[in-house]
């Protein structure tokens, strides 16, 4: 996970992503958004989570109104 690999020194942040998904595989549809979240020195596995679940519903949110107004940069193909 994001809070092990952290530790490990392995990496800075971690992130969320929203994407669509379509019928040939889980991950193969075109991305709505993605939001990056930093890891502190100070973190805890809760701090870290909660922040990131944060992240997480801002994300959905804005995906979504993407989604409603039609963005023509959602390539939907």
């Amino acid at each position: 996970d994001a809070f092990a690999a952290f530790r490990r020194g392995e990496i800075k942040q971690t992130g969320c992503m929203v994407h669509l998904v379509p019928d040939e595989a889980v991950d193969a549809g075109p991305v709505i958004g993605t939001a990056e979240v930093p890891i502190y020195r100070t973190d805890t596995l809760e701090t870290l989570s909660n922040r990131m679940h944060q992240a997480e519903h801002a994300l959905l949110v804005q995906s979504l109104q993407r989604l409603i107004v039609g963005d023509e940069e959602i390539d939907e193909e």
